[in-house]
């Protein structure tokens, strides 16, 4: 996908429950192409053609967990 970035978020209290509610609310914001979620691992991976942080700390929010940080792909 032309113009798509991935990004990665470290999500405190992360599980499957949560992690349903949080893609959910992720794929109805503008310019998101998909959301991938690792509960096991913590994380979650955001494709978008735009930086989408302020939306993730609110999709945490509505899910009931807490964003950490994010992570620069290179550090994995």
């Amino acid at each position: 996908m032309f113009g798509v970035n991935s990004y990665l978020y470290l999500i405190d209290s992360l599980n499957s429950t949560n992690g349903k509610v949080l893609k959910t609310a992720l794929e109805t914001v503008p310019g998101v192409k998909s959301v991938a979620v690792s509960p096991v691992k913590g994380l979650i991976e955001v494709k978008a053609k735009t930086d989408v942080t302020e939306s993730v700390k609110i999709a945490c929010t509505v899910a009931g967990v807490k964003l950490r940080t994010r992570i620069n792909s290179g550090h994995i």
